[in-house]
């Protein structure tokens, strides 16, 4: 074990001094960079209404052939009793509001519950954190489903 000098005390207190100014100063929200046009308004996240009344739903998935943009937007086009006629689709831009969660949760289907639950939200923290959009492992429906119904509910109103 190194020996306490002065001048290892002083590189540890600028490293956790620094690490705590950083963790003080860093954003914990970001808001919707989902852009809007003109006559559009924004729901939510995954929503936007025209005043024509077309609606356009954000899909974070990739489409390889899966039908994974029409599912989806039809979960939200469903929720909201929407004509089907009217309902749009658009990339999702980065955002936290579209990362995969259903990635995390299948890979730690192995774990015990504690450890499950644990590893469950800190990858999906991490998930949100960069902004993981990944198309894979059958969880694009699984991942999106709750929050496409959600955002539905709050158009409907």
């Amino acid at each position: 074990m190194a020996a306490v000098t002065r001048r290892n005390l002083l590189i540890a207190a600028g490293v956790g001094g620094g690490l705590a100014i950083g963790w003080a100063v860093w954003p914990r929200t970001r808001g919707i960079n989902w852009t809007t046009g003109p006559g559009e308004t924004l729901v939510n996240s995954f929503i936007k209404i025209g005043k024509d009344g077309r609606i356009t739903v954000a899909v974070p998935q990739a489409e390889m052939g899966q039908g994974i943009w029409s599912g989806l937007a039809q979960v939200a086009a469903d929720e909201m009793g929407a004509d089907w006629r009217t309902v749009g689709v658009e990339p999702a831009p980065l955002g936290p509001a579209y990362a995969n969660k259903g990635m995390m949760i299948d890979q730690t289907a192995h774990m015990s519950e504690t450890m499950r639950s644990i590893a469950t939200w800190t990858g999906g923290r991490m998930v949100e954190y960069f902004d993981f959009q990944i198309t894979g492992g059958s969880t694009s429906m699984r991942g999106f489903e709750a929050p496409l119904r959600a955002a539905g509910a709050a158009g409907r109103e």
